[in-house]
């Protein structure tokens, strides 16, 4: 028995007219509380005049990854992306900047935001007017704050928390003198290697006086030191919980002190939203984000 085949002539009646989209047959899309834009929708190579929104707590409160190749336009997405969440409360934005390129120290960029009250730009090097220095107090550093810029074994990594736990914000300066703790005991090259690593990540150096019985003197060449800068945790903190973007110029470092400026931002906030969810306000908080440029350079495999 042979079955012959038929091509249809015509469509079947219950298919309608196909035609270009129109504005009208986009009206089940709205526009939700806290709108974090995407860009005008396309039909093919024509933009329609109709804005693309998700809800940006719901968005932010993920990991997003926007991955291209050089030249790609990656960055201007991520400045477009933040020019209009700094028009918005619903979140704070930190973003670590390897190339100074967000906040437009030469040229547009955030600073020329008509919210610029809610920008705010640190940076280790000529501040511009409006700016910040970036500098961190010695004291207010935690070991917590090392994890992923130190690569320490699990005697070095104990050894932080000891001092931590008995010298409280003088463990830094106890560590780098190598003084016992009474009932610890540490291998001499423990101390030795964790005190070496911290110098060099730190830019700390250790100027021994003219007299010999009169301790060394601890001098501090980089972000780190041990006057000013002790408000800094505190003040980007309450940046980001008040909705703000903070900027962060991050050109003059390494990965390993990125990552390390981008922990102590992480671990205070997180201690802090923790505290809120157990009070049960946490709700009324913004969505903190971080941005990572690059970031298999920073973070890597692990």
């Amino acid at each position: 028995m042979s079955i012959t085949q038929k091509r249809s002539k015509k469509l079947p009646p219950f298919f309608s007219q196909v035609r270009e989209l129109e504005k009208t047959d986009l009206t089940f899309l709205t526009i939700p509380e806290n709108p974090f834009f995407l860009g005008q929708l396309r039909s093919g190579s024509t933009s329609i005049n109709e804005p693309l929104t998700l809800d940006g707590k719901e968005v932010l409160s993920h990991n997003v990854l926007i991955p291209a190749s050089t030249g790609k336009g990656k960055s201007n997405l991520m400045s477009c992306l933040l020019w209009d969440i700094t028009n918005h409360n619903y979140a704070g934005m930190l973003v670590l900047d390897p190339h100074d390129e967000y906040y437009g120290r030469n040229g547009l960029g955030l600073k020329n935001h008509p919210r610029k009250d809610k920008v705010r730009y640190y940076t280790p090097a000529n501040p511009p007017p409006g700016a910040r220095t970036l500098k961190f107090n010695i004291t207010k550093l935690k070991p917590e704050h090392f994890q992923g810029a130190l690569s320490l074994s699990e005697p070095q990594r104990m050894c932080l928390y000891s001092y931590h736990k008995k010298f409280k914000e003088m463990w830094i300066y106890k560590i780098l003198a190598e003084e016992r703790i009474t009932g610890v005991s540490f291998h001499e090259d423990t101390i030795a290697v964790v005190k070496r690593k911290l110098i060099s990540l730190l830019s700390l150096d250790l100027e021994p006086q003219s007299n010999p019985q009169e301790p060394s003197k601890l001098t501090c060449t980089g972000i780190f030191g041990e006057i000013a800068g002790e408000n800094t945790i505190n003040e980007i903190c309450q940046d980001l919980e008040s909705g703000r973007t903070v900027i962060i110029d991050t050109s003059y470092f390494g990965g390993s002190l990125e990552i390390m400026i981008g922990t102590i931002i992480a671990t205070e906030i997180f201690d802090r939203y923790k505290y809120y969810k157990k009070s049960g306000i946490l709700e009324t908080k913004p969505t903190i984000s971080i941005v990572l440029e690059e970031a298999p350079r920073v973070l890597g495999k692990a």
